[in-house]
């Protein structure tokens, strides 16, 4: 069975600022996403899913669980 990574609206940026608000996308097992931006802040998204910055909105759910309720081991 596969995995699914959905981030829902999600509001992320570096200290006070926000680069990016309302980001949505879904990714399953065997699926890539890629995001291209002339500013860079489409690391602001990647580093969020990935725990380095803590998200200022909205939610990502990892097969329909809350990844901030999930262990570290529990992610991989």
């Amino acid at each position: 069975m596969g995995m699914s990574l959905e981030i829902k609206d999600i509001k992320c940026g570096f200290g006070p600022r926000v680069v990016v608000n309302g980001f949505n996308a879904t990714v399953n097992s065997g699926e890539i996403l890629c995001m291209l931006d002339r500013t860079a802040s489409a690391k602001a998204p990647f580093k969020t899913v990935l725990g380095f910055l803590k998200p200022m909105g909205g939610e990502i759910l990892l097969d329909g669980k809350a990844i901030n309720t999930l262990s570290r081991k529990g992610i991989r």
